[in-house]
């Protein structure tokens, strides 16, 4: 059939991002509070995975690990950003001048 319905991307980061942001406030947490980076990170992962309760199981795992090591708190959001921002360059989640602008909050997602 050739007018087949395509997805929506947008709709796609935003089922994403809600996923994510209930399987935080499970635990207590907000979503919206992780730096950008780490949301775009996780959001383009949950659309690639479809799975975003392990992705949160797995932040949890990186952020205990940093949390294991004798670092100010700002060095620990440190560590998961850059934690994130090369797991989303190794992997094409994330382009490496993506990282500059979401750290500076000019871009949250540029996945469409």
């Amino acid at each position: 059939m050739s007018g087949a319905l395509k997805p929506q991307p947008l709709l796609d980061e935003i089922a994403a991002q809600d996923a994510l942001a209930h399987q935080f406030r499970k635990l207590g947490l907000e979503f919206s509070g992780l730096q950008p980076t780490i949301r775009t990170v996780m959001k383009r992962a949950v659309i690639a995975t479809g799975d975003a309760r392990q992705q949160v199981e797995r932040f949890i795992l990186v952020a205990r690990l940093a949390d294991q090591q004798d670092l100010s708190d700002q060095e620990k959001r440190h560590v998961l950003e850059k934690a994130y921002e090369r797991y989303g360059q190794n992997t094409g989640l994330l382009e490496r001048d993506e990282f500059a602008l979401n750290r500076f909050g000019i871009l949250e997602s540029t996945l469409f």
